[in-house]
C-alpha cells in the first residue's frame, strides 16, 4: 500500500501530530508493506492507494480563492483509490462540509459522540456556544453558523489520530521553535547523516539557556546581598 500525506507549513503545531506517527512508526510500516511519502507541494503528488489531505494545506485559500481548492481535488482524485480530507481544527464543530462532494473520507481529531447532532445547525457552530446563545442572549457581532450534515456525508466523518501521537521529545521543542521562526519545513525531515547538525543545534541552544539561567540567578543574588 502507497500513501501521500500533501501538508504544508509548520507554523501550526497540529501538523506534528499528523506526521510524526509514520515519521515514528517508519520500520514497522514498511515492514507491514505500507509505504508513503510526504509532500509540501501538491505538483509533486503521483498516483497511490491513498491521499492524505491536511487541511491546513489550503487554510489561505477558502477566503480569497475557494475554487482552487476544489480543482485541486478533482486533480487529486485522478491520482488516488481514496481520498482522504484530514480537519486538522482544534473543536468537534465547524465541519467543512463544501468538501464532502470531492472526498472519500472526512478524518478530524475530534469528533461529536453522537454524530447525528452534526445534523444539527449550531450557532457559533459549537455545542455550547448555541446553548449560551439560547439561554442567556448571548450574540455574536459577526455571527457563524453550523451547516447541516445530509446522512449520506455523515458517514464520511470519521475520528483520527490527535494531538496525543505528537512529538513531546525534549529536542522537538527546540525544532518547532526553529521550523516556525525559519519557516524551514525541511528541518522536519533530518537524515540520519545529519543528526550531527542537529545535536550541535540542540547543545547551542542548550548553552544559551543555561548561561541565561546562570546570569539570572547571579543577579538575583546579588539583588539579595
Amino acid at each position: 500500500m502507497n500513501i501521500q500525506i500533501i501538508t504544508k507549513t509548520f507554523e501550526y503545531s497540529n501538523k506534528n501530530s499528523i506526521i510524526f506517527p509514520f515519521l515514528a512508526f517508519q520500520k514497522k510500516l514498511y515492514e507491514s508493506n505500507i509505504y508513503f511519502k510526504i509532500l509540501l507541494d501538491i505538483n509533486q503528488v503521483n498516483y497511490s492507494d491513498i491521499i492524505i489531505v491536511d487541511s491546513k494545506y489550503h487554510r489561505n485559500y477558502w477566503k480569497s480563492n475557494e475554487n482552487i481548492i476544489y480543482e485541486d481535488f478533482v486533480k487529486l482524485k485522478n491520482y488516488t483509490n481514496k481520498l482522504i480530507y484530514f480537519d486538522t481544527t482544534d473543536s468537534t464543530g465547524m465541519i467543512q462540509s463544501e468538501i464532502f462532494n470531492y472526498v472519500d473520507s472526512y478524518w478530524k481529531f475530534q469528533i461529536l459522540k453522537d454524530r447525528s447532532q452534526y445534523k444539527k445547525i449550531f450557532y457559533g457552530g459549537r455545542i455550547f456556544s448555541n446553548y449560551y446563545h439560547k439561554k442567556f442572549k448571548v450574540n455574536d457581532q459577526n455571527v457563524l453558523m453550523s451547516k447541516s450534515i445530509n446522512d449520506n456525508d455523515l458517514s464520511k466523518i470519521k475520528l483520527a489520530w490527535n494531538f496525543g501521537l505528537a512529538d513531546y521529545s525534549y529536542k522537538n521543542k527546540y525544532l518547532f521553535f526553529l521550523r516556525k521562526k525559519l519557516l524551514l519545513d525541511k528541518l522536519f525531515f533530518f537524515f540520519l547523516k545529519k543528526i550531527i547538525i542537529l545535536k550541535i543545534i540542540l547543545c547551542l541552544l542548550h548553552l544559551i539557556i543555561s548561561i541565561q539561567e546562570k546570569q539570572f540567578h547571579f543577579k538575583e543574588k546579588k539583588l539579595k546581598i
